[in-house]
């Protein structure tokens, strides 16, 4: 909900109360705004009498339906009545006095005490009444419910209504009425009622309006009497000032909406209660065929009413924090529910204690599975703690961080909410977010520089515009450069203001009560795994009052350039900035909220119990829709049990709404609208958002969201870095620990923009041994910077690795951090991050394939309904003539392949073979594409693949490279974007350059890009297409006329960690999709290879299809001229297996009779391997073979590390050691292959071995070599494998050695 309502008088007080009960059933409620004042008290009673109709239908057909209802969705019924019952209190915990302006200038002071916050209690933990009178029953209270009976303080209350005045909720409110016809104040006593009851044998309802002269005979139990004994306290703390309230509201559009609502609460008797509890599994079976072919498992386990529930099968230890003992944490081990609807949970710490936790009030509406991990904030007493209305709180799924701006957005539409999250990047920016975003950053210089004139604050603003990224912003806007500039000047004056009013700094200003004296931080990053959210303050500022003696005080400042409105979301917003900090400030309750549009507005905000309370359980639940889809741990293994909430029933919004896409195609893919009602506006707005797909469309958006699920949830977990130990973490290469502050910082300022380069040392306490070097971060690395030893300090910055020595690192961050004087003799932690937005990027290409866009419709013809591409039947001579010179550089096979892409239409795809010279096809292609006057978007899914092309283009044309500088490589750097652009000043020349470039170069998951935003090209070619996701793979095919794909399907597949992901078929790659005779060719003609190495490729996988370009390359062998005349210690075999014959360029080395594999029973490490190879390579480098002529090629990480770590033991560096997914692209004189797998870990090599088993990195790990190849590994071992045991049936007798005990030599 999250609106403010203006209560002028205490009628409207209660009017409010009573229709936000009487259409909290109504998601498209919206909350009354001043213009409903002329609403009267009939009104009022009209909705009530209606609403009391309407209740007795449908609480009896409730009633009726208790008894058998059925998942929806998997969530209980239940849920969406605790939800409305959420939005209520909600909106009443931000009723608060606070929220009024700060006094004008003759206001002497600021209070930092709030006692009158609005708190509103709307549940009880007593429970039934009884009732000798259904049908004269007058109060009846439901899950979703409130009714007040109001008397006058003046008026006569009759002797019958005892009972009900004492268990009545008092407003006991007083007004400070300023108007000019009242001088005094008003104090007002209302008397009301509300009952909360689960009694089964109430079969009706009724509401009567009751006033000081209207007695109404009721009989109430005396449970009902102790009822409201809490709820008076909380209720007589709801005081509103008219005054302050007057100032706030400016926005009436919401009065007529209200108006129809009302109107329909009169005509709603007359409509039967309709209530959907058809079973989504059996909505899915009836619907379509394709989910017979999928393996759909059981939804995760939710707690229902009466149900005990305990799945230790899918139940993970909680993961603890390493920092600290974390002894907020605990694992649900069994959830329950008792007659009370109270919520039983046994949980379980990291010490392995069993501990219960009882929810009651708002926290029985938690959505928790078996296996979540939670914390509890409130300690326990006897092993046992209570979380109700009043005390203590449940984090659900901590380490999963949500964003403050997400959190507070599900106050309008949590289904949004959620979507935004899956799909942060669909719904691009609009004017009003650039505006927004300039004047932030202008404020923000304002005020870190103290300029407060309007000149000093518009030459900020000229500097602002001329940022490369803003430039880059703007010439996306289809408003003029001009306009949003004019747009933005007139916030000047306002900031200038504000600035002058409140920032006092070196001076002493007596111009307000409220001075900000220094700014602690600009954009914070405040990570909080507490409480399992996360958010970037606008600005902390140190802040003093004038005419207080106390102390400054630090406080969040929150800046909105809309006008002052003061809604929920943007109080709730500052309340979470709070709930944050205050793990660092633990006397931090307060924040700033400024509104800058017209006149600035400030407010001093407070947090109260309530407030956070609300707060985290809006958290959960979207963690609850989220979590599913964002790498998690849960057991979810299809796109179905990955629940969306429900989408709001408003045809109005609904139809504006940016998401309508995705929500209406997840609604119709997933037969979502079957569960809705028949009146619901949704039905229509899902047929026309989506009647342009087929069944076909859905089936695939369906298959690929479920391949996409599975992958993600078995990737690994890097962001939660704060659950695990800095130095197990360095282990895996993913941080660097104990590290101290250097006091040498280096300040880098660009266009306003300051940035610090600030360096790190090991500590000298510092359990690790090893170099920095040595742990595997690289330079551009991004980094997250914490406090080692704290869950309090989590992600202080973010940066960039921009040096790594072995002693010390540096990094470019845009906080001072020696200055900082809490952190000067603390110890750090670097943790790399690695982002989510690859996998959002290819979530959204999946959705826009969705789209009723002619690119889309045109690409769904493609890859969905296979349509073959058209081909012309002849190009012009023109062509021919014009490319004559660039096709005289390849050879016949090659000329054919170009010319045929460029017949072309649609798309085509060229296979290109090992060692064929795919790079130059390609590389001719642009050239003559080119020359025809057609531009080109050249891509790959690496940047090193990208790059790859370009260094051989750049001999001949010039392009424009789209991506990180440090990713770059160093010969191409001058071809970036930003260094091409780094001159311009204006957004017209910026246009300029980005429409003339004729080849952009990019990798598939940077289309986002501005340049996409405002051109098309005439072709796009995807290099190595056969190893990009077939999801990802579309992305910059939207931006095309025709598309090229170029691979090799027998090479490395897509990289797919789940295995039944690949299984249900995510390996298969785009170019394999499209595949058919009429659309491909080959390149056949390899200058790789020699014939005896390109044997074992045709024998293993191109059944002779690969031939050789030269008799000299077939020829190839190695030159070791002084082999024979090496010392007596080289053992014979290695003499042997370096024999520079022919025949011999292929050898392979078996270890059965030797391989003791010592690696401490590791299945991907094999330290006798290493040797073997360690001591090849020395007689190789003795024989002035260079190091860079040489690779070796292992299917494991472990065995790299190992590898590595020997050479370097012997000084040698140059000598590339990788996996066999990263060779792929490149090629060697000598390849040495350690297989790793020996006899002893033979029995669980079948279970371990899905590397080994796979012909196509076999097939990528052989064809690297040019002129030798060597194979170590345990023949009996390897021959389980199918591609090695035809791959050994190749190798000659003479080609295979046998190591014998006595042969190897240490």
């Amino acid at each position: 909900m999250g609106y403010f309502f203006s209560c002028r008088n205490l009628t409207e007080v209660i009017f409010c109360l009573l229709l936000m009960d009487l259409l909290s059933d109504n998601d498209d409620f919206v909350p009354p705004t001043p213009k409903n004042r002329e609403k009267k008290l009939s009104v009022l009673a009209k909705c009530l009498e209606s609403k009391s109709s309407f209740n007795t239908i449908s609480k009896n057909k409730r009633s009726n339906q208790n008894g058998k209802r059925k998942k929806i969705g998997g969530i209980s019924p239940e849920f969406k009545k605790f939800k409305d019952k959420a939005k209520q209190v909600t909106l009443f915990n931000y009723l608060k006095k606070e929220l009024s302006p700060l006094k004008s200038e003759n206001c002497s002071a600021v209070s930092y005490t709030h006692n009158n916050t609005a708190k509103v209690k709307l549940f009880s933990e007593s429970e039934c009444i009884n009732t000798k009178n259904d049908d004269k029953l007058t109060i009846m209270k439901e899950i979703n419910s409130n009714f007040c009976t109001v008397s006058h303080k003046n008026d006569t209350i009759s002797k019958e209504k005892t009972a009900l005045i004492e268990s009545s909720i008092r407003f006991d409110t007083d007004f400070d009425i300023k108007r000019s016809d009242i001088s005094k104040k008003s104090s007002f006593n209302c008397d009301g009622n509300s009952i909360y009851s689960e009694n089964k044998s109430l079969k009706k309802n009724s509401f009567i309006l009751s006033t000081g002269k209207n007695n109404a005979k009721t009989q109430l139990s005396p449970e009902m009497c102790s009822y409201s004994s809490e709820i008076c306290n909380d209720v007589q703390n709801l005081k509103l000032d008219i005054d302050d309230l007057d100032k706030k509201i400016s926005d009436n559009s919401l009065t007529d909406h209200v108006s129809l609502e009302t109107h329909k609460c009169e005509e709603i008797s007359d409509k039967t209660y309709l209530s959907s509890n058809e079973n989504m599994n059996a909505v899915l079976e009836d619907s379509t065929s394709w989910l017979n072919d999928v393996d759909w498992k059981e939804c995760d386990t939710f707690v229902e009413m009466g149900v005990c529930a305990s799945k230790e099968s899918q139940v993970h230890h909680p993961k603890a924090s390493n920092f600290v003992e974390n002894k907020f944490l605990f694992q649900v081990k069994e959830a329950s529910r008792n007659d009370k609807n109270e919520l039983h949970l046994v949980l379980r710490n990291n010490s392995g204690e069993m501990k219960t936790c009882i929810l009651k009030g708002f926290w029985t509406d938690s959505l928790i599975n078996i296996g979540d991990s939670v914390h509890v904030l409130k300690e326990f007493e006897n092993n046992e703690v209570i979380v109700d209305n009043h005390s203590g709180f449940l984090v659900i799924n901590p380490d999963f961080l949500l964003s403050s701006t997400a959190v507070v957005s599900t106050l309008f539409c949590m289904r949004k909410a959620a979507l935004n999250h899956i799909l942060p990047n669909w719904s691009s920016g609009n004017n009003v977010m650039m505006i927004g975003s300039l004047v932030h950053d202008i404020f923000q210089q304002a005020v870190n520089n103290n300029a407060s004139s309007v000149k000093e604050i518009i030459t900020i603003l000229e500097r602002v515009l001329k940022k490369p990224e803003n430039l880059l912003c703007l010439s996306c806007q289809d408003t003029p450069e001009a306009e949003i500039k004019e747009k933005v000047a007139e916030y000047v004056p306002s900031i200038s203001n504000w600035i002058k009013k409140h920032c006092s700094f070196e001076r002493i200003s007596s111009l307000s009560n409220l001075q900000v004296t220094h700014v602690e931080g600009i954009e914070d990053n405040v990570w909080s795994p507490k409480y399992g959210v996360k958010g970037k303050i606008d600005m902390t500022v140190k802040t003093n009052t004038c005419n207080q003696q106390t102390a400054d005080k630090i406080l969040p400042l929150e800046l909105k350039t809309g006008r002052a409105t003061y809604s929920a979301e943007h109080i709730g917003q500052i309340n979470l900035y709070i709930l944050m900090m205050e793990e660092r400030n633990k006397e931090l309750s307060e924040g700033l909220l400024l509104y800058l549009k017209d006149a600035a507005n400030i407010k001093l905000v407070s947090a109260d119990h309530n407030s956070r309370r609300g707060l985290i359980q809006l958290r959960n639940e979207l963690a609850f829709y989220t979590s599913k889809w964002m790498q998690r741990s849960c057991n979810v293994n299809d796109i179905e049990h990955c629940h969306l909430p429900k989408p709001l029933n408003s045809k109005r919004n609904c139809g504006k709404c940016p998401y309508l896409l995705p929500c209406t195609v997840y609604q119709r893919a997933l037969s979502e609208d079957k569960t809705l009602e028949s009146d619901h506006a949704m039905h229509s707005l899902i047929s026309s958002a989506t009647n342009h797909l087929t069944i076909n469309h859905l089936e695939y958006f369906v298959h690929w969201s479920n391949l996409l699920l599975l992958e993600s949830n078995s990737a690994a977990m890097t962001d939660a870095f704060w659950t695990e130990e800095s130095t197990s973490r360095e282990k895996k290469s993913m941080c660097l620990s104990w590290l101290y502050l250097d006091k040498n910082v280096t300040k880098i300022e660009n266009l306003g923009e300051i940035s610090y380069v600030i360096t790190f040392s090991r500590s000298s306490e510092s359990p690790i041994t090893s170099t920095l070097t040595s742990v595997g971060l690289k330079k551009g690395d991004y980094v997250a910077i914490s406090k080692q030893g704290s869950i309090n300090y989590v992600a202080l910055t973010m940066g960039y690795l921009s040096k790594i020595e072995e002693n010390s690192i540096e990094v470019t961050s845009d906080r001072d951090f020696p200055k900082i004087p809490q952190y000067k003799d603390c110890l750090f932690r670097i943790d790399k991050q690695i982002s989510n937005s690859a996998a959002a990027c290819v979530r959204n290409n999946l959705m826009h394939l969705m789209e009723n866009e002619n690119e889309a419709s045109r690409l769904r013809q493609f890859i969905i309904d296979k349509q073959p591409p058209k081909f012309v039947k002849s190009l012009h001579k023109d062509v021919v003539i014009c490319g004559r010179p660039i096709l005289k550089e390849l050879n016949k096979v090659q000329q054919r392949v170009v010319l045929k892409a460029l017949m072309a239409e649609d798309y085509f795809l060229i296979k290109g073979l090992p060692g064929t010279g795919k790079t130059s096809t390609i590389v001719a292609l642009v050239r003559l594409l080119i020359s025809m006057g057609m531009s080109v978007l050249l891509t790959s899914y690496t940047h090193s693949a990208v790059d790859n092309i370009l260094l051989k283009l750049k001999e001949h044309l010039s392009f424009l490279r789209i991506g990180q500088e440090l990713r770059i490589h160093p010969s191409l750097k001058k071809y970036s974007f930003g260094n091409l652009t780094k001159d311009f000043s204006t957004v017209g020349q910026l246009k300029t350059f980005m429409k003339e470039q004729m080849v952009v170069a990019t990798t598939c998951l940077s289309i986002n890009h501005a340049i996409f935003k405002i051109r098309k090209f005439d072709v796009c070619i995807i290099d190595e297409a056969s190893q990009i996701n077939q999801i990802a793979c579309i992305g910059p095919l939207f931006y095309a006329k025709k598309f090229i794909l170029v691979g090799d399907d027998k090479q490395l597949p897509p990289l797919v960690i789940n295995k039944k992901a690949r299984e249900k078929g995510m390996e298969e790659s785009l170019l394999q999709r499209l595949c058919n005779t009429d659309n491909y060719m080959e390149l056949v003609i390899q200058y790789r290879m020699n014939k005896e190495i390109m044997r074992h490729c045709n024998h293993l996988t191109y059944a002779g299809a690969l031939k050789c370009g030269s008799e000299k390359i077939a020829e190839a062998v190695l030159s070791l001229d002084t082999l024979k005349c090496i010392d007596n210690l080289t053992p014979d075999w290695v003499i042997d297996a370096l024999q520079t014959d022919l025949k011999k360029s292929v050898i392979f080395i078996n270890t059965d009779k030797v391989n003791i594999c010592d690696s401490g029973n590791l299945l991907d490490k094999n330290d006798f391997e290493a040797d073997v190879v360690l001591i090849i390579l020395e007689t190789l480098l003795k024989n002035k073979i260079s190091e860079c002529d040489v690779g070796i090629i292992t299917p494991y990480r472990r065995q790299v590390d190992l590898i590595e770590g020997k050479l370097k033991k012997i000084s040698v560096n140059e000598i590339e050691v990788n996996t066999v997914d990263q060779y792929q692209g490149r090629d060697k004189d000598v390849i040495i292959i350690s297989c790793v797998k020996c006899k002893k870990s033979t029995s669980f090599c079948e279970k371990k071995g899905m590397i080994l088993d796979d012909e196509r990195r076999l097939n990528v790990a052989i064809s690297r070599a040019k002129k030798k190849l060597i194979i170590i590994g345990s023949k009996s071992s390897l021959n389980i494998y199918e591609p090695f045991q035809r791959l050994i049936k190749c190798f000659t007798a003479e080609q295979i050695i046998d190591l014998l005990p006595d042969s190897f030599q240490s």
